[in-house]
């Protein structure tokens, strides 16, 4: 936290600004996203919560010291007797009695090269929207090839990210339904059959009612399969729309930085964001560049996989899926020993259920 003591005590003026980029070589705008890159480099070090709670460690601190000293008062009267009797600790002087604390192993030779790298990097690994701001702001060739470079990579990993989780989402959709009828096969069907009209009504007991009633609720939801379609559509185009949006602004800002490390002719972030979100039906707008035409080619390659169509369709096969599983698992529990059971689960906690008015 003393980074962060720093940052709110110490005044720096405009002048040390002008004086530090001038010493450097770099522009004001350029040293103040360096310097932000640094900060944020400390605050993602110790987590986002960790750091907002230093900030308002920071903002209160008067209150807190005033609170740390009550309590400390509060404890050393209490100690000297002032609240109760003088504890016997106190009244006797004794020696203490140390023992030697044992050594503790510390961290290997390669987890301390890996944090240190982890810490080293974590500026370029991080910060997505401040390289990509960087490369607005600069004007030297050297830092707008490095933050290029850098929104490449953050690009790609999106990217990366983004096709992985298409690819695996059919596994994990089917892990899911297996999970469910194991679920219902092995734990809620088989304590179902051991309950009787003797069975006491304890929180076990209680539990197991619950559980019932929820995945009945559940399984007769998902039967419905034009809601459910619906739904499906509905968070297969918000889930791609956002995809779309994030990858469109990624996009604009390689454009534009690719357009100004080789000099092509000139135009503005929000033209080449406008081009981005139109891929590929303003792709001919672009600067005739084969760097920018790589780009452009992945970018819709990319769109085209992730295509509207397809992750609606996609939605759908599987919400079917997901339905028949509802369908058998539902005709599981409508069996006629089941709903024996129902009964008696219904007679024993009904009426500790029902409110009265």
């Amino acid at each position: 936290m003393l980074w962060l003591h720093a940052a709110f005590l110490l005044n720096v003026r405009p002048e040390a600004i002008s004086k530090s980029s001038a010493w450097l070589h770099l522009t004001s705008v350029e040293l103040i996203f360096f310097l932000l890159l640094t900060l944020f480099s400390f605050v993602a070090g110790s987590g986002f919560w960790s750091g907002a709670a230093n900030v308002a460690y920071i903002y209160f601190f008067p209150f807190v010291l005033f609170f740390y000293i009550i309590i400390g008062l509060f404890h050393v009267l209490r100690r000297l007797g002032f609240f109760g009797e003088r504890p016997a600790h106190l009244a006797a002087v004794s020696s203490p009695t140390t023992s030697l604390p044992t050594k503790a192993e510390g961290p290997s030779v390669r987890e301390r090269t890996n944090n240190t790298a982890a810490v080293l990097l974590r500026p370029f690994n991080r910060f997505t929207v401040l390289w990509c701001l960087l490369l607005l702001a600069a004007t030297h060739i050297a830092i707008l090839w490095a933050a290029l470079v850098i929104v490449l990579i953050h690009l790609l990993r999106s990217a990366a990210r983004i096709l992985r989780l298409s690819w695996i989402s059919e596994s994990r959709f089917g892990e899911i339904e297996a999970k469910f009828q194991q679920v219902v096969d092995e734990d809620l069907l088989p304590k179902l059959q051991a309950v009787t009209r003797e069975s006491p009504a304890d929180p076990a007991l209680k539990n197991l009612w619950n559980m019932f009633q929820s995945y009945e609720k559940i399984f007769k939801f998902v039967q419905d399969e034009n809601l459910v379609s619906k739904w499906a559509v509905l968070i297969g185009s918000v889930v791609f729309g956002s995809t779309y949006l994030y990858l469109a602004f990624l996009f604009s800002f390689a454009y534009y930085g690719a357009a100004q490390v080789t000099l092509a002719p000139a135009a503005s972030w929000s033209e080449y964001f406008v081009t981005a979100l139109f891929i590929p039906f303003f792709a001919t707008d672009l600067p005739r560049n084969m760097f920018i035409r790589l780009l452009a080619g992945s970018h819709c390659v990319l769109v085209l996989v992730l295509g509207i169509g397809g992750v609606v369709t996609y939605m759908r096969r599987r919400i079917k899926s997901i339905t028949r599983m509802a369908t058998v698992i539902t005709v599981k529990m409508s069996d006629e020993k089941v709903r024996e059971k129902k009964l008696i689960l219904q007679e024993k906690f009904s009426s500790t259920d029902t409110k009265p008015e």
